[in-house]
């Protein structure tokens, strides 16, 4: 599991939801916006995006909500089993975003902190789990909700650290794939915005890297319409999950692809490759890295896998300390009414959690009826309130009607004239009915 952040933290909030939950969303694909499909169609896990978006929207500040997203490799998470709902899995990552939220709000009163929204995405062939939250505190103040500014993620070197910790904690806790670890070097590598934008092309073309060279299929036109960049990370992408195992067999592959687009090797580094345009106009540099760049595959130094097993095994401990200081300053910069008592910080007893629970069928059945019979209990209410209310207007000399005769009355009054008492000389000015004075010629 990887944690990740958007680099978005303003704009519409609304639009940051529809983005999140909705099952479909617009896509800049080979130049043309596309409407693209999320199927499977996101699962809300916690939160309403309705409270989320108007917690945002009612924040003054420039940068007004952070966004977060655990990433789980393909083979990381069994998605027929998680789409199932199977017990231990959902307990996993229910505990996974209780830690994240207990590592955002260190220090913070439970009635302080914002609503949180966590949602998941499918549709990539992984599970993606993404967290919005607005980036505030809030507490009464004489009856008013005040929000006070509070990032869970600043750009300082402790929150890096913090996050680091806790990534390490949670995958070294449940198994999950650690990023760093040495033997899982990625085999490609490139700009963030090239290998997201590849990625997206990926799938929805559905390309095939044909031996010659070429991109087969009925979408190879809007295929070369992208940015060049992209089209050499996508040849390089489909060359890696063809199984080509070393630099020699990856240059070769892509080598149709450069001399289509006007590119070449400009120099090759011993890790990584750098290609350039030949075209002057055009200076475009890219610089590919990953595994499959190095001139022989690399092999994992025991040192270094014996030293990222450590941390990973001191991970708990130091996100513990680390959370332990946040709430620390957070109850020296905030005021008292943000924050709760210190407390221990305990990681590993959050992540451990209860056990899943299993319930017989009886049980999930009865609590089905008693849902259901909640839903029209609820509504039967609010159809009562309405008929009542109804009755009231309609009713005979009452009601709305009875409401507006009595305003107009007060409309149509004569004006109420006050004496000056701080004036005792001043006589009440006479109304219009007996104003017989004459107009001046």
């Amino acid at each position: 599991m990887k944690l990740l952040w958007s680099p978005h933290s303003t704009g519409p909030a609304a639009r940051v939801v529809s983005y999140l939950m909705s099952d479909r969303h617009v896509a800049q694909i080979a130049g043309t916006r596309e409407v693209v499909l999320r199927k499977p169609v996101p699962e809300l896990i916690a939160g309403d995006g309705h409270l989320v978006a108007g917690c945002i929207e009612a924040l003054e500040t420039r940068h007004r909500y952070s966004c977060a997203t655990l990433s789980f490799a393909p083979d990381e998470i069994d998605m027929v089993a998680w789409r199932s709902g199977d017990p231990e899995l959902r307990r996993k990552t229910n505990a996974a975003l209780a830690l994240w939220a207990e590592v955002a709000w260190s220090g913070i009163a439970p009635e302080a902190r914002p609503p949180m929204l966590a949602g998941t995405h499918l549709h990539a062939g992984h599970l993606e789990i993404n967290i919005l939250v607005p980036r505030a505190l809030f507490r009464k103040v004489y009856g008013k909700v005040v929000p006070r500014a509070w990032n869970p993620h600043p750009p300082t070197g402790e929150s890096c650290r913090i996050w680091d910790a806790y990534q390490d904690a949670v995958n070294h806790a449940y198994g999950w794939h650690d990023p760093g670890d040495p033997h899982r070097t990625a085999a490609i590598g490139g700009p963030s915005w090239v290998l997201k934008r590849a990625a997206a092309l990926d799938r929805w073309a559905g390309c095939l890297f044909t031996p010659d060279g070429d991109i087969a299929g009925g979408d190879a036109d809007r295929v070369a319409a992208e940015d060049p960049k992209v089209q050499i990370m996508l040849a390089a992408r489909i060359l890696a999950r063809c199984g080509v195992g070393n630099r020699e067999a990856l240059l070769a592959g892509i080598e149709p692809v450069l001399a289509d687009l006007g590119w070449r090797i400009d120099h090759l580094r011993p890790d990584s490759i750098a290609l350039c345009s030949e075209r002057e106009e055009r200076d475009q540099r890219l610089i590919l890295h990953g595994a499959l760049c190095h001139p022989t595959p690399p092999t994992p130094d025991p040192a270094m896998v014996l030293a990222r097993q450590r941390i990973l095994s001191l991970a708990s401990g130091h996100l513990a300390e680390a959370m332990s200081r946040r709430a620390g300053d957070a109850r020296r910069i905030l005021h008292r009414a943000f924050c709760r008592p210190p407390a221990p910080a305990d990681p590993m007893g959050i992540l451990r959690g209860p056990s899943p629970t299993s319930h017989s069928i009886r049980d999930r059945l009865a609590r089905r009826v008693r849902d259901i019979l909640d839903r029209i209990a609820a509504m039967l209410q609010q159809a009562q309130v309405t008929d009542a209310l109804t009755r009231w207007a309609e009713r005979p000399g009452g009601g709305f009607g009875a409401a507006r005769d009595q305003i107009s009355e007060l409309a149509n009054m004569p004006p109420i004239n006050i004496p000056d008492f701080h004036n005792p000389q001043q006589t009440p000015a006479p109304s219009a009915e007996h104003d017989m004075e004459t107009p001046t010629p």
